[in-house]
């Protein structure tokens, strides 16, 4: 058998789910002809689908070494296991990549929204979904996604109309279903938010639709019930500075103080800069009468937090209350 035999072979297998005796085949081959950068490609795919994703990475980027001619195809795979592995800026430059080499790849486009969201640019974003939608008007995904990135920019009336028309296309949708109920709860109707986010529940729960379950069962003052979301949440992975922020801000509402700060500062732990734990870890020191704690906090929350953040003034005069409580 040679080199290119046992890569058909080893494709073949990875189609039947033979995910061991592929890769036995590729590595065959790769031992007749290292440089072989169909092989390092199929090879790749057996590391993604077992869940090896740093491997798989390296085996892709051997692939675009030995087989230039499928850069795009190489560099979509290699950009989703970057994305993966959290490298948000490299995961960018491959899929801005794919979209250069293949101006009409819709699915290219739309994991470059994907990305540029996870960074925290969704005004970019939103042309990639732009791009998308113009060459596949029918995906689901560049809709619900379109829609997130205006919930991001708070901009929730255009992004219910993005929600309306993925539910237009798949009724099903729970990113569609969710954001247009977090997006109703943002407008003023927390009830029916709530009422729109439980539709996509499902069994075990999602966490992020747990979290943001919570965020509206807090506007409703239902604190105890958002606590227990949050928790139930963390149980099942999200264990983000977000959650744990949010849940600080639950346990201040109940006058919990000293709780609030162990929430705060657990969010901390998973992010130092994280500007809402840090205001919230001081408003809570404050309130627990430790005003130097809450000082030093305040001071990191000006060094990391920009002047455009919401909490900026409060923050100002929490600081001026600290110092003249220690005067």
């Amino acid at each position: 058998m040679d080199a290119q035999q046992a890569v058909d072979a080893g494709l073949a297998l990875l189609d039947q789910g033979k995910r061991d005796e592929a890769l036995e085949h590729l590595e065959h081959a790769l031992g007749l002809e290292p440089k072989h950068g169909q092989a390092w490609f199929a090879k790749g795919c057996v590391m993604s689908e077992s869940g090896r994703v740093r491997d798989a990475a390296h085996c892709y980027l051997q692939a675009l070494q030995y087989a230039p001619a499928y850069a795009a195809l190489i560099l979509f795979d290699l950009g989703n296991c970057f994305r993966d592995m959290g490298e948000g800026e490299r995961a960018l430059e491959c899929f801005q990549s794919v979209t250069e080499l293949e101006p009409d790849n819709a699915d290219g486009w739309i994991n470059q929204g994907v990305v540029l969201d996870n960074l925290g640019r969704a005004e970019e974003a939103i042309p990639c979904y732009d791009a998308a939608i113009r060459l596949a008007p029918n995906d689901v995904d560049a809709w619900a996604n379109r829609g997130n990135c205006l919930r991001a920019l708070r901009e929730f009336a255009e992004a219910i109309e993005c929600y309306e028309k993925a539910l237009e296309l798949n009724p099903q949708s729970r990113a569609a279903l969710a954001g247009r109920g977090i997006c109703v709860a943002e407008l003023g109707e927390p009830e029916r938010g709530l009422s729109l986010l439980d539709q996509c529940q499902s069994d075990p729960p999602f966490p992020p639709l747990l979290i943001e379950r919570a965020t509206i069962l807090t506007q409703l003052e239902r604190f105890e019930e958002a606590i227990a979301d949050i928790d139930q949440a963390v149980r099942l992975g999200a264990n983000f500075p977000e959650a744990w922020s949010n849940r600080g801000e639950c346990l201040m509402r109940l006058g919990q103080f000293p709780e609030a700060v162990i929430s705060f500062e657990t969010a901390l732990t998973r992010s130092s800069t994280f500007v809402p734990a840090l205001y919230g870890k001081a408003r809570a020191l404050c309130l627990c009468q430790q005003m130097d704690a809450a000082r030093e906090t305040l001071e990191l929350y000006f060094t990391v937090a920009d002047e455009e953040d919401r909490r900026w003034e409060a923050a100002q005069q929490l600081r001026e209350f600290c110092e003249e409580e220690e005067e």
